[in-house]
């Protein structure tokens, strides 16, 4: 029987995965590696680069979430169409469409 959902180990790795990538790394850099790693985005983000800066503040807060402005120069797009236009009988007396 199928199973539907997300399921531990489900979907295809990625090529860096498939290739062994992330343990070898893990195995060549080191935990000391990994210190001296970000002790270096950190001193190069106290110098002034804002890249170093943003990726730090990125991985310890998170990315903000990007807002797409669709009011076509801060007028509200027109979102409902007229599909039935309504006669007036007020003005006849007509009351048969009524």
């Amino acid at each position: 029987m199928a199973r539907g959902g997300k399921r531990e180990g489900a979907g295809r790795k990625s090529k860096a995965e498939e290739m062994g990538l992330p343990a070898l790394i893990e195995e060549v850099i080191g935990e000391q590696g990994k210190r001296d790693l970000i002790s270096n985005v950190f001193t190069k983000a106290k110098a002034g680069s804002f890249l170093h800066a943003q990726m730090l503040m990125h991985y310890m807060y998170g990315k903000p979430q990007d807002y797409l402005d669709v009011t076509s120069g801060g007028k509200p797009i027109e979102t409902v169409k007229h599909i039935v236009e309504f006669r007036d009988y007020s003005e006849d007396g007509d009351k048969a469409g009524v």
